[in-house]
């Protein structure tokens, strides 16, 4: 199974030594630790699927804690199971706890902040809730919506938990501002005075919002018609078959439900928590990777386990669609998984790093050929260029024209970059994503050729 170039990047990085990111501070340094327990039994001889295991434990673990939270507001087993279920089976659940990402482990300590603040150890819930801001910044809403001392609630009733939260972010960036010589703003807001993410809104923003929206729950691209024509000729009939089940699931649920609401103490602390999430993410142009937490959020933000009486069909349908229509085709991807296309370029190229690739996805790339290389012992490392609209001189050019859709423009993908007529085709291949093709610019000799 293949992993998000985040995920080999972070990986690549630790073994390196390289643990610093300002806004997930602690992550990196938590995966080499990681790295280091399992390091004496053998239990990483392929880092990536031990890191990948470890997700998948800590993921388990947040189902687990929000159980208990569950139990000690004495909800029914069998409603606590509704709620497991649609968390587990949502698409973010699925995907992020597996990948070698940043985002499942600081939804844990949140949680169980949230299970102390829930008991009435305020103190306690503060340290988890700071603690959770130092493995990705993001959680600092969490922090803010559940300890800010509402006039109307009982709990918490000064500032004095909120501010030694927020101490520990605080002080923490404070203390290696000092250290590093660094401005404290930069820290802080590293990726913003970088230029690295988007600072003005528009239409954007309200776009992908609303489309992420959608796929926190279930997932959905415009692969998917190709793992239908090209994977599995019944995955298509499947996935027809599991939207005809979940659409009787929600007509029974918006029939059935009881459309009251009522306030009360933490109820509303976790609604305040979901929209700061949601506002951040819309901000960040619809990041899904800033909603990992909302389904977590929309469970606990429910006063009576009433809500989830006629779900069954819901949870089931997210289950279903999300492990057949994401886990296992992307686990059965051919022909072009990366593995496949750095093997194909370093033929291509005679393993010359000097040799310019030109691709539109060089930063996976990169990062996966780092992985690959440190894993096979090859000392070899190609030199991946981003591959834009200007054709570039020299090198090789891999081209995959596949028809996907584009989620950035929100427009499928063709021939955008034709080749040049005295490029030379050196290889071509139709699979399960389309078409790969690798050119060579004649400027670019090659024994292979």
């Amino acid at each position: 199974m293949e992993f998000t170039g985040d995920s080999y990047g972070y990986l690549c990085e630790v073994l390196k030594d390289d643990l610093w990111n300002s806004h997930h501070l602690l992550h990196k340094s938590f995966l080499k630790e990681i790295l280091l327990l399992g390091s004496p039994y053998a239990l990483w001889q392929d880092p990536m699927i031990y890191l990948s295991v470890i997700n998948v434990i800590i993921g388990l673990a947040s189902l687990l804690v929000l159980m208990n939270i569950l139990e000690y507001r004495k909800w029914p087993y069998t409603r606590i199971y509704l709620a497991l279920l649609l968390v587990g089976g949502s698409f973010v659940f699925l995907k992020y706890s597996h990948e070698n990402e940043t985002y499942i482990l600081p939804v844990l300590l949140s949680l169980i902040g949230s299970r102390q603040f829930e008991r009435g150890k305020i103190i306690q819930s503060a340290l988890w809730l700071g603690l959770a801001t130092l493995f990705h910044q993001i959680h600092i809403f969490w922090l803010l919506g559940l300890l800010f001392p509402y006039k109307e609630f009982k709990i918490p009733k000064s500032y004095a938990p909120l501010l030694i939260a927020l101490f520990i972010p605080i002080g923490v960036y404070l203390g290696l501002a000092l250290y590093l010589d660094l401005s404290l703003t930069n820290l802080l807001f590293h990726d913003a005075t970088q230029g690295l993410v988007q600072l003005t809104p528009d239409l954007n923003n309200l776009k992908f919002t609303g489309i992420n929206l959608i796929r926190i729950w279930i997932f959905g691209h415009g692969d998917l018609s190709l793992f239908w024509n090209f994977w599995n000729p019944y995955l298509s009939g499947f996935a027809l078959l599991t939207i005809s089940f979940g659409l009787i699931g929600l007509l029974v649920f918006l029939r059935e439900s009881d459309w009251k609401f009522a306030r009360m103490n933490w109820i509303q602390s976790y609604i305040v928590v979901g929209l700061l999430q949601l506002a951040f993410a819309f901000y960040s142009v619809g990041n899904i990777e800033f909603m990992v937490m909302i389904p977590f959020i929309v469970i606990l933000s429910m006063k009576s386990a009433n809500w989830l009486d006629n779900t069954l069909m819901l949870g089931m349908t997210l289950l279903l669609w999300n492990t057949s229509q994401f886990i296992l085709p992307v686990s059965k991807t051919q022909p072009n998984r990366l593995n496949d296309k750095i093997t194909l370029l370093k033929r291509f190229s005679n393993n010359q790093a000097v040799t310019p690739i030109w691709t539109s996805e060089s930063a996976l790339l990169a990062n996966y050929n780092e992985y690959y290389s440190s894993k096979m012992g090859d000392s070899t490392h190609l030199s991946f260029h981003q591959l834009q609209d200007s054709l570039p001189k020299t090198g090789l050019v891999l081209i995959e024209e596949n028809g996907r859709l584009n989620r950035a423009q929100m427009m499928f993908d063709g021939n955008a970059l034709q080749a040049k007529a005295h490029w030379k085709r050196l290889y071509r291949d139709t699979g399960i994503t389309g078409t790969l093709t690798l050119y060579a610019i004649p400027q670019f000799t090659n024994s292979n050729e």
